[in-house]
């Protein structure tokens, strides 16, 4: 029952009827002296939202405190010093990596060549989530295998009668053929070649994929422009064959958080 505490009060009440009548508001005034007894209390659902996210306990008088903002940020965790991806630092990757590319023995014409590379770099992050994931494949985790390399152009359903294992074959020679002896190759702290003879680098990635989309669509006729090689290669075999989640979301999401930053920081010592 609920006291009113008002001289007097409006309540709308609803009258429940059975399913096949309205419901229809009755309005009643109630001296501040009578109880209201209330036979049925309905709570609407909330929609459109996430509890564990929006919702938040009530704080007892006087210990509420200024802020629910700790004032934590990754810029103070224990990933404050990893690389972002920023468009910025993509950009700059992205011209490294080409400047190794052998772009013009594929492609002659300088303005041709500038249109592919500007179409490549559209595509460049995804470019690097190939070499990741299947570098992870490979037995040295720093580069492309010839044996996973030939897995994702079977995967993307490249290999056919306009392009063929041998062909890619070729192209996987040509690419990673590199000016200089082994001794001027970088290396890592290890000393151990950080481009494999028989391996695909990122830069060589890169240029794998500008030849693949060149041979296979450009040469035939059936695109007007190695640019749109480019496009047609991952519209066509790339994108629609092989799924990859930006790491990035995970990062933002799950991983760069207070409350993992806290556990890692309460475990650096071990």
């Amino acid at each position: 029952r609920i006291n009113l505490n008002a001289s007097k009060a409006s309540v709308e009440a609803t009258k429940a009827f059975s399913d096949n009548e309205l419901d229809m508001p009755v309005h009643s005034s109630i001296p501040n002296d009578e109880f209201l007894y209330l036979h049925r209390l309905e709570v609407p659902e909330r929609t459109g939202h996430k509890p564990s996210n929006t919702v938040f306990p009530r704080w007892l008088k006087g210990t509420k405190p200024k802020s629910r903002n700790s004032g934590w940020h990754v810029g103070i965790g224990v990933f404050s010093t990893f690389r972002k991806e920023t468009p910025k630092y993509l950009r700059s990757s992205f011209d490294i990596d080409v400047g190794y590319c052998k772009m013009n023995k594929v492609i002659k014409d300088k303005i041709l060549i500038d249109d592919a590379i500007e179409t490549l770099y559209i595509h460049y992050k995804y470019i690097r989530l190939l070499y990741i994931y299947f570098s992870a494949q490979s037995k040295v985790v720093t580069s492309v295998s010839w044996n996973s390399f030939t897995d994702m152009c079977h995967r993307c359903k490249i290999v056919d009668q306009d392009c063929s294992l041998t062909e890619v074959d070729n192209m996987f020679v040509a690419v990673n053929q590199t000016e200089g002896t082994s001794s001027e190759q970088p290396k890592d702290q290890d000393g151990k070649n950080l481009n494999p003879d028989r391996d695909l680098c990122r830069y060589e990635m890169v240029e794998m994929v500008a030849r693949l989309a060149i041979h296979k669509y450009y040469k035939t006729g059936i695109a007007e422009t190695p640019a749109e090689a480019v496009t047609m290669l991952f519209e066509i075999n790339i994108e629609p064959n092989v799924t990859l989640d930006d790491p990035n979301d995970f990062r933002l999401g799950e991983l760069w958080t207070e409350g993992v930053d806290k556990v890692y920081k309460a475990y650096l010592h071990y």
